[in-house]
């Protein structure tokens, strides 16, 4: 494992505590998290990705709050993490964790729909219902029976050929 992607990780775990325990600003939500953090090969920068679960001014407010308090975080991670140089903290604003939320909420959305959908319908159409269901087309049931049809003069004819009017058993021409 690339040794950035490494330290990155024990920055992400040590930064959170920090937020989450050693920082005592009213101005920061209780449910802050850091959800990654991004190094420069160097090791002079570091992204810091913060979600937080608040009001849109309150979370600009706690990036702002996060941005001013770069010294005292950087100390705190100093003394939990043995590094040669710290780097410089940028935090930004994730949110993938609300846009995941409402991306849910529209698939939730649209399966409801689907089923009242269904529902109104009311199976006036049994057999496009389970062919539906089963994936099949109505194209798909026509080309069946079409080669059911087939199979069966074939059978006519074989019989009518053999003379005993009788269709042969499968396997026996």
């Amino acid at each position: 494992m690339d040794r950035t992607i490494r330290i990155a990780g024990e920055m992400q775990r040590a930064l959170s505590e920090i937020i989450q325990f050693d920082m005592k600003d009213p101005r920061i939500p209780p449910v802050t998290g850091v959800t990654k953090v991004k190094l420069t090969k160097d090791l002079q920068f570091a992204k810091v990705y913060v979600s937080i679960f608040a009001a849109p001014e309150e979370k600009m407010q706690a990036i702002h709050c996060l941005a001013a308090s770069e010294g005292f975080i950087r100390s705190m991670l100093g003394k939990r993490m043995i590094i040669r140089q710290l780097p410089r903290l940028t935090f930004r604003l994730d949110n993938s964790a609300e846009e995941g939320e409402a991306m849910s909420k529209r698939i939730d959305e649209v399966i409801r729909r689907d089923a009242e959908v269904m529902a109104g319908s009311g199976g006036a159409d049994n057999k496009t219902g389970e062919a539906a269901e089963s994936g099949e087309t109505d194209e798909t049931n026509e080309a069946d029976e079409t080669a059911d049809a087939a199979d069966a003069a074939g059978a006519a004819r074989t019989a009518e050929a053999s003379g005993t009017g009788e269709a042969p058993l499968e396997g026996a021409e």
